[in-house]
């Protein structure tokens, strides 16, 4: 049997456990689990079985050919997946033929879907995408009254729900307010029958602002158990455990260059160990310095990345050698490093707020 050198792991009961634990912690509103970009690097296919054998009923993604993937893959009609992003005309006739709905982002595309929707053997959902506040796809609040007489006149479509999403739901600011002002502004021109979807919070949302969460909240981060806030309402537990094996260990002499470049240099004599992952795998040079990987037990600063591996310092007496596991997420010894670690305070980014 082959053993791989770096692996990830996912935990499928913990995405099931996350999934009711939001929604419990948000109804009645109900949860709209994300799972573009492959499930946020967990396997769509998987979480999306996992979800919908868990109770979900809708799903989002970023693309067409990932609503695609789900359908293929026997994700049934009876669950909504919402193509969240941009979606061209022909686009939009294709996802209405496999049963997905889109984000409809101005007067334009909606009066085309109600014209395609005329010659389709079942209704045409969809949803209406407002931008209150992000300058992002959607339509202004000042055409709710176009949208109305729009949604008028439109047959055998059916409209599924009205979004939008906030740019800084992880920080306290009036600019939140306005958007969720805006958006109730905008529904209220509307005028949709209560069974469609109001869907404003997403992850940071879900979080920090229960009067974001409408009748529906998108959760991407949440659904694996990240969270880049640092505390959180509901239980989550992360799902995913990403491990490597060291390479090689040796000791670097003093005066010795490590890495790209000539302006790292050793010096005192520094014993490091060389891993197989490097920047393809997600290990970006600004964790140089700040994150640290587990190995015997220890954390282990990260020092320099190159494309397909990184150096890591081996703190003095820890027994290391080349084969011995390296936790890049996950335990090891009693220790954890979370995804937050090592995107958010190493890397000093963030994920949007989905």
């Amino acid at each position: 049997m082959l053993k791989f050198v770096s692996s990830m792991e996912v935990d499928l009961d913990a995405i099931a456990f996350n999934f009711r634990s939001v929604t419990s912690h948000v109804a009645p509103a109900v949860m709209m689990p994300v799972i573009k970009g492959n499930g946020y690097g967990h396997g769509a296919v998987a979480v999306a079985r996992t979800l919908v054998e868990t109770g979900a009923r809708h799903l989002a993604v970023a693309k067409l050919v990932e609503a695609w993937e789900l359908r293929q893959a026997g994700i049934p009609s009876a669950v909504d997946i919402l193509i969240m992003t941009v979606t061209l005309p022909e686009e939009i006739s294709c996802a209405a033929d496999m049963g997905a709905s889109v984000f409809i982002p101005d007067v334009e595309r909606l009066r085309y879907l109600k014209s395609i929707a005329r010659g389709k053997p079942q209704p045409v959902g969809f949803h209406i995408k407002v931008d209150t506040g992000m300058g992002r796809l959607g339509l202004l609040p000042c055409e709710a009254r176009q949208v109305a007489e729009e949604l008028r006149e439109a047959q055998n479509t059916r409209l599924l729900g009205i979004g939008t999403h906030l740019g800084a739901s992880w920080a306290d600011n009036d600019h939140t307010t306005s958007q969720i002002g805006r958006f109730r502004e905008f529904v209220a021109e509307v005028k949709p029958s209560p069974d469609v979807l109001l869907h404003v919070a997403a992850s940071g949302g879900t979080i920090r602002i229960p009067e974001a969460y409408m009748t529906a909240v998108r959760t991407g981060s949440l659904t694996y158990g990240l969270n880049r806030i640092e505390w959180s309402p509901m239980p989550l537990k992360p799902a995913l455990t990403y491990k490597t094996t060291v390479g090689q260990v040796k000791t670097l002499p003093v005066g010795w260059q490590i890495g790209y470049g000539t302006d790292r240099t050793v010096t005192r004599p520094l014993r490091v160990a060389t891993l197989p992952v490097g920047v393809i795998d997600g290990i970006s040079s600004s964790m140089c310095g700040r994150a640290a990987f587990l190995i015997g037990g220890a954390k282990c600063r990260l020092i320099t990345v190159c494309m397909d591996s990184c150096i890591v310092e081996i703190p003095d007496g820890l027994d290391v050698k080349a084969g011995s596991e390296a936790v890049v997420i996950g335990s090891q010894g009693g220790l954890t490093l979370t995804g937050r670690e090592l995107i958010i305070e190493a890397a000093r980014t963030g994920f949007g707020n989905n």
